[in-house]
């Protein structure tokens, strides 16, 4: 892997002023291509150490002799070798990884499902997972977002870190101070003016609703015209 632009070495003398992101160029896609070529391309056509010979031919020379057989469910396969979770079935789907996801299928198993269902996801690609249904088999469910693209587990999870980052530089920094204080004064206040009314009763056919004079509790009349209704037709004039 040393290789390939990119790479980090193995320890920081070794990478010396090399500036891996600066230099790299492939994607994940392109090195698991390049993986896949190292591996049958190469490895399998050297002199093995052990073996004395290339393992390719060491199999060629096996394989005649060897009942070689496929899984009867080839998805079902592939998708026992990717990492799980286990979540439940809701209305909205499947979620995960914050996101939800849905199949029509899964329909059918909405309130059959008592337990949590077996997750399989690709951290490769996690526009959509693998769902073990109540029958056991797996049915791919995509994201309810159907713009949602083709990105890896860490590129969602590093857009999301960004954007609370932003989220938290967006907010008032001595805002959650200023409320603090506003909720204190307004519980203390009541607590006064309550102790206050318990020490000097007012009489029972008068009942104070609204102290600060807001008119929170009075309601609207429309047919009073407001201030800024008046501002208006004068304006108008």
């Amino acid at each position: 892997m040393h290789l390939l632009p990119g790479t980090s070495f193995g320890n920081p003398i070794e990478r010396g002023s090399y500036d891996p992101k600066k230099n790299s160029a492939m994607s994940l896609r392109e090195l698991e291509c390049f993986l896949g070529w190292e591996i049958a391309g190469g490895y399998h056509d050297r002199i093995h150490s052990t073996l004395m010979r290339s393992p390719l031919a060491v199999w060629r020379e096996h394989e005649a002799r060897i009942n070689l057989r496929m899984p009867h469910d080839r998805m079902a396969f592939w998708v026992s070798l990717l990492p799980e979770a286990y979540r439940t079935l809701r209305p909205d789907g499947v979620w995960l990884h914050g996101l939800p996801y849905w199949s029509n299928v899964l329909s059918a198993d909405l309130g059959g499902a008592k337990r949590e269902l077996l997750v399989k996801y690709d951290p490769r690609d996690i526009s959509r997972i693998f769902v073990q249904r109540p029958s056991g088999r797996f049915v791919e469910a995509r994201s309810r977002d159907l713009t949602c693209p083709s990105i890896s587990l860490r590129e969602w999870k590093l857009r999301r870190r960004e954007t609370r980052a932003q989220a938290r530089a967006e907010r008032e920094p001595n805002q959650w101070i200023t409320t603090a204080k506003a909720k204190r004064r307004i519980v203390d206040d009541a607590i006064r003016k309550t102790a206050q009314a318990r020490r000097d009763p007012q009489p029972k056919n008068k009942i104070s609703v609204d102290d600060e004079g807001f008119g929170s509790l009075k309601g609207i009349d429309s047919r009073t015209p407001s201030i800024l209704e008046i501002a208006e037709k004068q304006r108008d004039r």
